[in-house]
Formats: C-alpha cells, structure tokens, sequence
C-alpha cells in the first residue's frame, strides 16, 4: 500500500473516530471531550509519527471543531499531519486549558478526561475563572 493510502486510511480512521465522540457526547448531553492522554490524542486524530511521550499537547473535540494544541516543537510536524483533516493545530502560546477554553462558548458541558494531574485540573479551573466561562 502506498503512504498517500496509508495517510487516506488514517485521516478516514480518525474522522470516524471523532463522528463516535460527538455521538457520545451528544447523547449524554455533553458539548465538548477535553482530551490530556497522549494515547487517547493518538488514538482520535490517528496521526503518525508524531508525537513522542512528552505531554505537550491537548484536545478539544466539540460538536463542530476538532483542536489540537501544542508547543511550538511539535507544531509544523502537525500541521503536515493534519493536512485535509478536520484538526485544526493551535501553537498559542499559553496553557493547554486556556487556550482550549477560548475555542469553547460562554456556557459549555465538557467531559474531561479523568487521567489529568492535579495541577492540570488547577489550570483548567483558572482558565474557566480567567475566561468568564461556565464549564
């Protein structure tokens, strides 16, 4: 199989993967999946080559928008990746939590992944305080 099917494959594998999320999120009420796994990243954008085990990146999944964000070392190394995808790549330079809770409305129900760290918890509290939002 040539890498353009292999790269096919792989943008059809997370674009279902991320359909199941919001069906999911959908019926429990819910409006957004806050993401902090690097294997749950892996396993919803189906990216390749990517990512190693640091914890620089987080993700946003909502019913209409799909954001990653990094650090700037992993951000053209993404933007490849993401290439004719629906992931949207964000390098901003701020917390994972603040700039998540910038892409998210003034009122939002989110499912946040249970494996964050207490001071990961922490700034998203901030962040949901500093951005007047309701989570």
């Amino acid at each position: 199989m040539s890498d353009y099917h292999l790269v096919e494959r792989a943008r059809d594998a997370s674009a279902d993967r991320i359909v199941r999320m919001r069906s999911t999120l959908a019926a429990q009420g819910l409006d957004a999946c806050y993401v902090r796994s690097l294997s749950n990243i892996k396993w919803a954008s189906a990216f390749e080559g990517v990512f190693d085990e640091e914890p620089a990146h987080a993700l946003l999944v909502t019913q209409d928008k799909v954001l990653l964000h990094t650090d700037s070392r992993y951000c053209a190394a993404l933007l490849k990746a993401a290439e004719g995808s629906a992931i949207e790549i964000s390098s901003e330079i701020s917390t994972h939590a603040k700039s998540l809770m910038n892409a998210l409305p003034t009122s939002a129900r989110v499912a946040i992944e249970d494996t964050l760290t207490l001071r990961e918890f922490h700034e998203l509290e901030k962040a949901v305080e500093e951005s007047h939002r309701t989570i």
